[in-house]
């Protein structure tokens, strides 16, 4: 009789370990869904962000080139269009 309360008792106690352990998985694969979630989210701003560093970059070395030309309606044409992008790159 002992026996068998023994075994039921091994069984039960293996039995709440593997539902804790059940459990503890549920919650890492949430957090990892989460992550994912955040990053996926967070992804298109990386790529903003470093299409507005390109800008900014190019913009700087056309102002250099710019310096360096004489006026023409060609220089003038960058001098406005260097005035159009750094309004929409003064967010950044």
């Amino acid at each position: 009789m002992l026996e068998v309360l023994g075994a039921q008792a091994a069984i039960a106690i293996e039995n709440a370990r593997l539902g804790e352990m059940t459990r503890q998985a549920e919650v890492v694969n949430v957090i990892g869904n989460v992550a994912h979630d955040i990053y996926n989210m967070l992804a298109p701003l990386e790529g903003c962000l470093l299409t507005a560093t390109m800008l900014d970059t190019m913009f700087a070395r056309l102002q250099r080139l710019h310096a360096r030309c004489p006026q023409t309606e060609w220089s003038q044409e960058l001098n406005d269009a260097f005035s159009d992008s750094a309004a929409v790159t003064a967010g950044f």
